[in-house]
């Protein structure tokens, strides 16, 4: 600043007024530029070096979520043989089940169920060894309703139907515990019954003594019980042909039980009780029935139809 007023001093006195103000102007002008240029050299712009604290937010630790539960991929289902006590029968009542693939506990309107019951001299593992279960795999896995089957043991299955308290079981005993132990739908419409032989006569009486109870009877090469043939007429004074259970019927061309099994599908006839009734190549036999089991299944699948 110095300098700059020594400059003022030596302008000539004598010089015109207007070149001394300019001189002045100029002169000013440079000083405080000077001036200005000394103060900003004081700040560093080389300070403002990024800090660590920005890294850190990056490490910052997420609570994981709950690891999703795999769809199921079963492709079979499950059998188990059960033991409970018959307060009927007075004795143990065994039956084995059938649960379908990836079976849920849970499924809102629960499943149906087919009630099978074998004939004389066979046990609760007849229909599985036969190959109804792996049908019913099947079926499920090709977008068939899933379904339950259950398969009861008659262990004194040659005494006289009407001494027994085999049928009274199955109603009072047998079906109350599948219903409270599984999820079971309980609609008729959900409801099937069957058997082949002596099987077959218990799943019609059964489902005529029941009426309301049943939607679907299959009975397999049939042996009827005495009486069970004007159970008919006498339902049908209280019920119309229209009430009745589906009803499939069917034996071997060579069935030695054909004539009885005829004079039964006869009398269907005669009441006009819709039924199906099919003739095939076989015997009172196993093989006979091993050969009708994907029909059977595909039958009984039927009247379930837009279930679950």
């Amino acid at each position: 600043m110095g300098n700059v007023l020594s400059y003022l001093a030596a302008i000539d006195g004598n010089a015109p007024l207007m070149l001394k103000r300019k001189n002045l102007v100029i002169v000013v002008f440079f000083a405080v530029t000077l001036a200005v240029s000394a103060c900003t050299v004081a700040i560093p712009i080389s300070t403002f070096a990024p800090t660590t604290a920005v890294t850190a937010l990056s490490t910052a630790t997420l609570t994981p979520g709950p690891t999703p539960t795999p769809a199921c991929q079963a492709t079979a289902g499950t059998t188990q043989q059960i033991k409970f006590p018959s307060a009927e029968m007075k004795e143990t009542f065994t039956f084995t089940i059938y649960l379908p693939p990836c079976y849920d506990p849970g499924l809102v309107g629960g499943y149906p169920v087919i009630y099978l019951l074998h004939g004389q001299n066979m046990t609760d593992a007849f229909w599985p060894s036969i190959g109804i279960t792996h049908a019913a795999d099947q079926d499920i896995l090709a977008g068939d309703p899933s379904l339950i089957m259950v398969f009861p043991l008659e262990v004194h299955d040659w005494n006289p139907p009407n001494q027994s308290k085999f049928g009274d079981a199955i109603d009072l005993d047998l079906i109350p515990y599948v219903e409270s132990h599984y999820n079971i739908c309980p609609s008729r419409q959900c409801q099937a019954i069957g058997g082949n032989s002596r099987g077959a006569g218990w799943a019609m009486h059964i489902a005529l003594t029941h009426f309301e109870e049943f939607d679907s009877i299959g009975a397999h090469s049939i042996g009827y019980f005495s009486g069970d043939m004007y159970r008919i007429e006498n339902l049908l004074t209280q019920y119309t042909v229209a009430d009745f259970p589906r009803i499939y019927m069917d034996r071997g061309d060579q069935d030695y039980l054909r004539a009885s099994i005829d004079l039964y599908e006869q009398n269907l006839t005669y009441a006009g009780i819709p039924h199906v009734y099919k003739i095939s190549p076989g015997i009172h036999d196993a093989v006979y029935w091993q050969s009708q089991v994907q029909n059977y299944i595909d039958w009984y699948e039927q009247g379930f139809a837009g279930l679950n």
